[in-house]
C-alpha cells in the first residue's frame, strides 16, 4: 500500500523503499562491474596481442563503448514504450540478454580487432538498455520518495567502489584467457536482468499521443528547462579535460613494468577511495546544495588530480590512486545530481541519459586526445596530468550563472531507518 502527501504524489511504503534501494544497490553493483571488468584485459589484448600503441587503443576503446555516446535514443526507446506495461523493468531485461548474447558471440575468438570491436560495441548496447532503465528508475522512484540526492550519491559511491571488486578480478582475468573475461560480463548482464523484478517499478500509462508527438514533446519538455541547459554545460566543462586514463595503463606497464595484477591491484585502491567519497556525499546531500556540491568536488578533483604527477611506482601509486578516486568520485556524484535535479518530471530517463552521453562523450574525446597528445607528440605523463588537472578548474566558470532554482537545491526527506547500510555494511545515512 501507499500513502499520498499533499502534492498528491504517492509515496512507496518504507519496506518497498528499502528494498528497491537494496535492489538498485546489488544492480549498479552487478552492471559496473559487468561493464568495467572487461576494459583492463580488453585494453591490454589490443596492446600486447595486436601490438597497438595508445594513440591507437583509445579510438577503438571510445567505439566500443560508443552506444553510450547516443544514449538519449535508447532512453527515449525505453520511455516511449512500455512492453507488459512496464518500461523500467522491460528493457532491463532486453538489454542484459542482449549483453549477454553478444559477450558469449566473443568466445568464437576471431583473431581481428574489428570482430572485438564490434561485437562489444553491440553488448554494450544491451548494457546501455539497462542503465537507461536504472537511471530512469532512480530519478522516478528517487523524487517520489524525496531519496534522490541520497540515491545519486550512493550511485557515484558504487561507480567508484565497484573497483575493489573490479581491480583485482580485470587484473587477474588480464592474465588468463581472454575467454574467461567475456563469461563473466555476459553473466553480470544476466543478472541485471533477474534482479530488476525486485524494484518498485510502476505500470506505464500508455501515451495519448503518436511516436513523433510524444518524443517532440519530450525533447520539448527538455530544452524548455533553463536549469536542464545549464546542467549540459556544467558536465561537459567538468569533464572536457584531455584524458590520461588509457595513458596511464601504457605508463604503469612499459615505464613503470608493473604486471597485470599489480595494475588490477591499483585499481582496487583507487575504487576505496571512490567509495570513501561516495559514501561521504550520502551523508551531506541533505545538508549541501548542488551548486556548493559542484564547487566543492571540482576544486577537489583539480587539486587531487596533482598527485598523479609523483606516480613512480607501485608503492606510491598505492597512495595516489586512492586520492584520485576520493576526487574522481565527487564529480561523478556532483553529475549525477545535477542530472537527477534538472531532469524534467516525465522524460526521466531521456533527460538523464543525454546529460550523461554528454558526460561519456566528452570523456571519450579526452581520452582519445590524451593519448594523441602521449603518442604522437610525446608529451610527459607528468605534463598531461598538469593539463588535466587545469582543464577541470574551467568548469567554475559556470557556477555563478547556474539557475538558483537547480544551484540551492538539496534532498529534504532521508533514506528510512532501514536503510541505513549498503549491501556490504558500510553506514551510508
Amino acid at each position: 500500500m501507499s500513502v499520498a502527501t499533499t502534492q498528491n504524489v504517492t509515496l512507496d511504503e518504507p519496506r518497498i523503499v528499502s528494498r528497491t534501494t537494496h535492489m538498485l544497490t546489488a544492480s549498479w553493483i552487478v552492471h559496473w562491474l559487468g561493464l568495467f571488468v572487461y576494459t583492463l584485459p580488453f585494453k591490454l589484448f589490443l596492446k600486447n596481442h595486436f601490438h597497438l600503441e595508445a594513440g591507437q587503443v583509445a579510438p577503438l576503446l571510445f567505439l566500443a563503448g560508443f552506444p553510450f555516446t547516443i544514449k538519449p535514443i535508447f532512453a527515449w526507446v525505453g520511455d516511449t514504450f512500455a512492453i507488459g506495461g512496464f518500461r523500467r523493468r522491460s528493457w532491463t531485461v532486453i538489454g542484459g540478454a542482449l549483453g549477454a548474447a553478444f559477450f558469449l558471440l566473443l568466445l568464437i575468438g576471431i583473431d581481428n580487432t574489428k570482430f572485438y570491436v564490434w561485437l562489444i560495441l553491440l553488448a554494450v548496447s544491451g548494457y546501455v538498455f539497462v542503465s537507461c532503465s536504472l537511471g530512469g528508475l532512480m530519478v522516478e522512484f528517487g523524487t517520489r520518495n524525496g531519496v534522490l540526492g541520497a540515491l545519486s550519491s550512493l550511485r557515484g559511491a558504487i561507480n567508484q567502489g565497484v573497483n575493489i571488486l573490479v581491480g583485482p578480478l580485470s587484473g587477474f582475468l588480464a592474465s588468463q584467457w581472454i575467454g574467461w573475461t567475456w563469461s563473466v560480463s555476459a553473466a553480470c548482464a544476466l543478472g541485471n536482468a533477474a534482479l530488476i523484478f525486485g524494484c518498485a517499478d510502476r505500470k506505464a500509462e500508455p501515451p495519448k499521443a503518436g511516436a513523433k508527438e510524444v518524443v517532440l514533446g519530450q525533447f520539448r519538455s527538455l530544452f524548455a528547462s533553463k536549469s536542464y541547459w545549464f546542467a549540459i554545460l556544467a558536465t561537459a566543462l567538468i569533464t572536457i579535460a584531455p584524458g590520461f586514463g588509457t595513458p596511464l595503463t601504457f605508463y604503469q606497464q612499459d615505464v613503470l613494468k608493473l604486471s597485470e595484477t599489480q595494475i588490477g591491484t591499483l585499481t582496487m585502491f583507487n575504487g576505496v577511495g571512490g567509495l570513501i567519497m561516495g559514501l561521504v556525499c550520502v551523508a551531506i546531500t541533505r545538508r549541501v546544495t548542488v551548486g556548493r556540491l559542484f564547487l566543492i568536488t571540482t576544486i577537489f578533483s583539480a587539486v587531487g588530480t596533482l598527485a598523479y604527477t609523483q606516480y613512480s611506482g607501485f608503492r606510491g601509486a598505492s597512495i595516489i590512486e586512492p586520492i584520485g578516486g576520493f576526487v574522481s568520485a565527487g564529480t561523478t556524484v556532483a553529475i549525477f545530481t545535477l542530472a537527477g535535479h534538472a531532469t524534467p518530471k516525465g522524460v526521466e530517463g531521456l533527460g538523464y541519459s543525454l546529460l550523461m552521453a554528454v558526460n561519456n562523450l566528452v570523456l571519450g574525446f579526452g581520452d582519445m586526445f590524451g593519448s594523441k597528445l602521449t603518442t604522437d607528440y610525446h608529451v610527459p605523463f607528468w605534463e598531461l596530468v598538469l593539463l588535466n588537472s587545469g582543464t577541470t578548474l574551467c568548469a567554475l566558470v559556470i557556477l555563478p550563472f547556474m539557475p538558483a532554482a537547480l544551484k540551492n537545491v538539496k534532498d529534504v526527506v532521508p533514506l528510512p531507518p532501514s536503510e541505513s547500510k549498503s549491501q556490504s555494511g558500510h553506514i551510508v545515512d
